[in-house]
């Protein structure tokens, strides 16, 4: 027997086992993916957690049952946890253990964990981290757990956080705050600086305000900067994590302009933008230079994607341009109180105040310079005919009040006057509005015949303001005139025909013309008078009478009545005559023929005149 041959195939057998058992890949694998040592700058007598964090790997198949964990510091146990759990393929679980160093310096700490796979073999993985602990500074400043105000934030609210810093009993120095930040990676949101000194064992809370329009997840840092009294830095900071819930209700300001001194309504549309209903919505203004008179509306709920529409009522004190805060206050679908705030630029005009007052007759619209047309182009049939009126009352007139400024007028007043006598004053309106205009009916009978004053007192802005117009009613009544009178003699009488016209603003009725008994004239058959009836303003109707008149009669006297606006009037024409009556036969022509020719042919003018200015 070859002993050395079997010697070399007993070996190479054992090998082969022992290298196939060795190579096997293990069941379930554990790694420490993670340790976090918090605060992350330990100092001496500081109480320090260390946290390891262990998986099952990806490449395991089965679970393990996490039996113990170790954790030695420079070989020194300082901890040990049993019955940690199962973890699955891809499960992790962290362990937490503190410390308390009592020296400064670079301590090695170490964590064993032990487990047990599905087939009872025994799995174990290591981790080694180095911890460095400080020495006590002589300025220990802390920054307290962060709060949000309000705790469920929406966006384009503002958000508060409070930040308070302390100083330790332990420093031995104060510290002066130069800063204190609330940060978004490099970026600045707040900033409050200059705060003063921090002395050993004293706080100081600082609020930090910013807005985010984005909702989402927030992961910021509260930031300290200081200087101790050595003139070294000093730097502490704290993460703030939160969440921002998506919207505040959004708000329109549909005008944006006002009038000064004027009582003006802001029209402001309110929505809701989120994907639930909002609730308690109260809304209010303020602004510095503004009179808010109602300034706090209230919407009790509003549905996802309405819109509601609230009107304000301000006075702007003076002209220019005002800052317009709205502030809401409301209840998220979630039960969440919130707030936000918004600002508009108010833009203020100057008062302009513009009122005018006109009077107008009453059925009639015609310019008062046409009013006198009548006695302005005839008249009487020449400058010795004579009118005289026995009344002298007109009917009534319409006083129109147009707003021409850019502010509303309240409370108008007419106080219409004759002379010194008031007429009594009425109401117009209570108010009206810029460019536009209203009237009051004034009856004028019984009212002395004197011009008409009619004053119009209002209230614009802070003050109380008054415009006048005057009125002549002598020039809007109705009258008449006996125009194109034609005389023409007939054996011992004559016969007297012509127009009487109308040259007031108003209709004349129940005109009737008459000659009168006078010296050496006597009214005769057929036409002793004659009844003419209405004419309306700036027209004429013929009329034709017949008279006796003797040789020493020098003129022929009418009279003439008729009714204007009910008040019965009588006025007294004469007729001139030139010459007498004489007989027809006579070879020369009468002296009154001939003047009636010339009377005729003035007639025939001024009724030329008259059609070609109706015209």
């Amino acid at each position: 027997m070859d002993w050395r041959a079997f010697a070399a195939t007993a070996a190479l057998a054992v090998f082969l086992v022992l290298a196939g058992t060795g190579g096997a890949v293990p069941n379930a694998r554990l790694t420490v993916s993670d340790v976090t040592v918090s605060p992350g700058e330990p100092t001496v007598s500081e109480p320090v957690t260390i946290t390891p964090t262990v998986a099952s790997s990806v490449g395991s198949d089965e679970p393990v049952e996490i039996t113990r964990v170790n954790a030695t510091v420079n070989g020194t146990e300082i901890g040990a946890k049993s019955n940690i759990g199962t973890l699955s393929p891809g499960d992790d679980v962290s362990v937490p253990f503190t410390a308390t160093f009592d020296e400064p310096g670079t301590y090695t700490v170490e964590f064993t964990f032990v487990g047990i796979d599905d087939q009872g073999e025994r799995v174990t993985v290591t981790r080694t981290e180095t911890v460095t602990v400080s020495p006590v500074p002589a300025v220990r400043l802390t920054v307290d757990d962060v709060a949000v105000e309000p705790a469920t934030p929406t966006a384009g609210a503002p958000v508060t956080v409070p930040i308070t810093v302390g100083s330790s009993t332990g420093s031995t120095q104060p510290v002066e705050i130069d800063a204190v930040e609330l940060r978004a990676g490099a970026e600045t949101l707040a900033s409050a600086t200059e705060l003063g000194a921090l002395s050993p064992g004293g706080s100081i809370t600082v609020p930090l305000t910013t807005t985010f329009q984005r909702p989402g997840e927030k992961r910021l840092t509260a930031r300290l900067v200081g200087t101790n009294a050595d003139d070294e830095p000093v730097v502490v900071t704290r993460p703030v994590r939160f969440a921002v819930e998506s919207g505040a209700p959004a708000v329109e300001l549909n005008n944006r302009s006002a009038t000064e001194a004027t009582t003006s309504t802001l029209s402001m549309t309110v929505s809701n933008p989120t994907e639930g209903p909002l609730r308690n919505i109260v809304a209010t203004i303020e602004s510095a230079g503004l009179e808010e008179i109602v300034d706090r509306r209230v919407i009790p709920t509003l549905a996802a994607g309405a819109q509601a529409n609230v009107e304000f009522t301000v006075r702007p004190e003076t002209a220019g341009e005002a800052l317009l805060r709205t502030n809401l206050s409301y209840t998220t679908a979630a039960g969440t109180a919130a707030r936000a705030e918004r600002s508009a630029v108010l833009s203020v005009a100057p008062l302009e105040e513009d009122v005018s007052v006109r009077v107008e007759t009453q059925g009639s619209q015609q310019d008062q310079q046409n009013q006198n047309l009548g006695s302005g182009v005839g008249g009487i049939l020449d400058a010795n005919t004579q009118q005289q009126e026995q009344t002298d009352e007109p009917g009534g007139v319409e006083v129109v009040v147009s707003n021409l400024g850019n502010a509303p007028i309240r409370n108008v007043v007419l106080h219409p006057r004759a002379g010194n006598r008031s007429l009594g004053a009425r109401p117009v309106t209570d108010e009206l509005a810029p460019g536009a205009e209203t009237s009051v009916s004034v009856s004028l009978a019984r009212t002395p015949p004197t011009e008409l004053v009619f004053e119009t007192s209002y209230d614009v802005g802070t003050n109380r303001s008054t415009a006048t117009a005057a009125f002549d009613p002598a020039g809007s009544r109705g009258a008449v005139s006996v125009t194109g009178v034609n005389i023409e003699p007939g054996d011992g009488r004559v016969q007297i025909t012509g127009d009487i016209g109308n040259p007031g603003g108003s209709p004349v009725s129940g005109v009737v013309v008459a000659v009168d008994s006078g010296n050496g004239v006597e009214p005769v058959y057929p036409n002793r008078d004659f009844f003419v009836g209405e004419i309306d303003e700036n027209a004429f109707a013929p009329f034709e009478l017949t008279a006796a008149v003797e040789e020493n009669a020098t003129s022929i006297p009418l009279t003439v009545t008729y009714l204007v606006d009910g008040d019965r009037r009588t006025e007294q024409v004469t007729l001139p005559l030139e010459g007498r009556v004489t007989d027809e036969s006579s070879g020369d022509p009468p002296a009154l023929l001939v003047g009636g020719v010339v009377a005729a042919l003035v007639s025939i003018l001024i009724l030329i005149v008259v059609l070609t200015r109706r015209a």
